[in-house]
């Protein structure tokens, strides 16, 4: 019997790096705004990261952000804890928005584990 629906091939993974789960407390501050929004990376690669923001200013793919995740074993920032990143993906939430980003270069220290 057939029921008109065509069986395809999974899809090949389309990520270059590797995703590991994150649990990071993050920031995210778009290019045109001046304030950073709180917000908490899911997963992370070298490549880019799935975060959860609460930005009263609404994020849309194609902005750049910047994001910068937290590192309990340093008190202070460096300038390379500032990684730039273009949204590719936003999906409303109750809470706030899950908004995939892709790092504009790889972010050599979050390679997964």
């Amino acid at each position: 019997m057939r029921t008109g629906v065509t069986k395809r091939p999974t899809d090949p993974e389309r990520r270059a790096h590797p995703r590991a789960p994150a649990g990071l407390a993050c920031k995210v501050r778009p290019e045109a705004g001046i304030r950073y929004a709180p917000g908490f990376a899911v997963d992370l690669s070298a490549g880019g990261a799935m975060l959860e923001v609460r930005s009263p200013r609404s994020i849309r793919p194609g902005d750049t952000v910047e994001v910068i995740l937290d590192d309990a074993r340093r008190a202070l920032l460096r300038d390379d804890d500032r990684l730039l990143a273009r949204v590719v993906r936003v999906v409303p939430g109750a809470l706030g928005d899950r908004v995939a980003v892709r790092f504009e270069a790889p972010a050599a220290g979050l390679a997964a584990a």
